[in-house]
C-alpha cells in the first residue's frame, strides 16, 4: 500500500505491513450473491481535520458473533469518500461495463478508531462477492470508522447537495486476500482517473454507533441496511501526474459541523470501496492484541 499523503496515518499502514499474509482457501461453489444497492466511493486522503476525541460504542455483525458490544475512541479524520461510477473494460474491444453512480449525496468521512480494552483478536475469515468476483479475505482488528456525511461546500462554493439518506455507518477492518490487479476508470465528483485495482485494504461491515451525551442520555444511530458491506482496495494510477490538489471540503455529519475548519483532501488516495454481499464468514483465534 502506497500512501503518499499524511493523511492516513502511519499507524495504519504499519498495522497492514505487520498482519500476517494467509493462505487463501479456493473459492466456494456456491452461487455468488448480488452485490447490495449501495454506490462504490473513491476515498481521498485528509491532510486537515478536526478530532472528535469522543468515546462510541459499536456493535456489528462480528460483535453480535462475539456476544459482545465494543467500545473505541474516535479519532482524527483520515478519509473523504465521494460516491464514484467506475467503468471496467470488456471483453476485447468490446464496450465495458459501468455502475453508474446511484446517489450524488452519498459520501462517507473516515475516521481512525482505536480499542480501549485489550482482548483477544479473532481473525474472520469472510467469503465476499462483488463485481470483481467471489473473494476469501482474512480480516483482522477494526481500525476505521465511516460516516455518512453531507458534502454542503467545496472550495466555499455551496454543492447543493443533501444528507445522504438509507447510508450506514461502517466498522471497517484490516484485511487481506488475493491481488486483483483489474484495470478500471473512475469519474466521480472531483476527477476521473483510470486506475488498477490492486489488493483488499479493508472490509467494512455495517455498524449500530451510540453516543452517550453529556446529560447521560444515549444516541443511537441504528444499521439502515444490514446487507450493505463495503470491501476497500489500494488502487494505483494508470498515469503519475507528479503533482497533488489540495480541495477544502464543507461537511456536516453527527461529529461534524460547518462551524468547524473544513476538511483539506488531496487527489492522491488511492482507495475504492466496492459494493459486496457476505457469502460466508468464519472465526478463527488470534494472538493477543493491545488497544
Amino acid at each position: 500500500m502506497r500512501y503518499r499523503s499524511a493523511g492516513f496515518p502511519l499507524a495504519l499502514a504499519s498495522a497492514i505491513v505487520a498482519f500476517p499474509l494467509l493462505v487463501v482457501d479456493p473459492a466456494q461453489a456456491a452461487p455468488p450473491l448480488a452485490p447490495p444497492d449501495l454506490d462504490h466511493f473513491r476515498c481521498y486522503s485528509i491532510t486537515v481535520g478536526h478530532p472528535t476525541g469522543l468515546l462510541v460504542t459499536l456493535e456489528d455483525q462480528f460483535d453480535h458473533r462475539l456476544d459482545k458490544v465494543e467500545q473505541v475512541f474516535v479519532g482524527l479524520p483520515i478519509g473523504f469518500c465521494n460516491p464514484v461510477a467506475k467503468t471496467v473494460p470488456g471483453p476485447g474491444q468490446g464496450p465495458g461495463q459501468t455502475t453508474d453512480i446511484r446517489d450524488p449525496s452519498a459520501h462517507l468521512t473516515l475516521y481512525e478508531i482505536h480499542e480501549t480494552i485489550a482482548q483477544r483478536a479473532i481473525t474472520w475469515k469472510v467469503t465476499v462477492d462483488n463485481q470483481f468476483g467471489r473473494q476469501t479475505l482474512f480480516v483482522s482488528r477494526p481500525v476505521v470508522l465511516g460516516v455518512p456525511t453531507e458534502k454542503a461546500s467545496v472550495a466555499g462554493e455551496p454543492t447543493g447537495l443533501g444528507a445522504p439518506v438509507g447510508l450506514n455507518h461502517f466498522k471497517c477492518y484490516l484485511a487481506k486476500g488475493r491481488t486483483l490487479n483489474l484495470p478500471a476508470t473512475l469519474q466521480d465528483q472531483f476527477e476521473a482517473a483510470d486506475v488498477l485495482v490492486v489488493e483488499p485494504l479493508l472490509f467494512c461491515n455495517p455498524v449500530t454507533k451510540t453516543v452517550t451525551r453529556s446529560d447521560g442520555a444515549d444516541v443511537v444511530t441504528p444499521i439502515e441496511d444490514e446487507e450493505a458491506h463495503l470491501t476497500c482496495y489500494d488502487i494505483d494510477l494508470a498515469a503519475q501526474v507528479g503533482f497533488t490538489t489540495q480541495i477544502h471540503i464543507g461537511t456536516v455529519n453527527q461529529f461534524n459541523h460547518l462551524d468547524v475548519e473544513p476538511l483539506t483532501v488531496v487527489t492522491d488516495e488511492r482507495v475504492l470501496c466496492v459494493p459486496s454481499a457476505k457469502a460466508s464468514v468464519l472465526g478463527l483465534a488470534g494472538s493477543l492484541k493491545a488497544p
